[in-house]
């Protein structure tokens, strides 16, 4: 079940139009199969440079459609997402040690 509040991974986002991030989630079935769900989220400051597999939260469903692609008929919702920690975000700052690290430098290299 997909539902407001649920936590879930989005496999495969794309940039769709420059102003939309489409994404899957997958959903396991009481029998053991797997369906998967498209949904289309706005790009802004809090979806922008979104992984695959990252862990999202649904917040808000606005609206739900579907089409036919390759002879199988898709489901998309429309949704406001929270994005969950997932490594280092973009907005996150680092420590000049976790710099150092990153960039394979040490103490002993600089200057000052």
């Amino acid at each position: 079940m997909i539902k407001i509040g649920y936590k879930m991974r989005a496999y495969n986002p794309k940039v769709v139009g420059g102003k939309f991030i489409i994404f899957s989630v997958m959903n396991k079935q009481k029998d053991g199969t797997t369906a998967w769900l498209q949904v289309m989220v706005n790009q802004d400051q809090s979806t922008f440079g979104l992984q695959h597999k990252e862990e999202i939260k649904i917040l808000k469903i606005s609206g739900a459609d579907t089409n036919e692609y390759k002879g199988k008929l898709q489901f998309t919702l429309f949704a406001e997402i929270e994005r969950l920690q997932f490594g280092v975000q973009p907005t996150d700052e680092l420590s000049e040690t976790e710099t150092q690290v990153l960039l394979g430098i040490s103490n002993s290299d600089l200057p000052f």
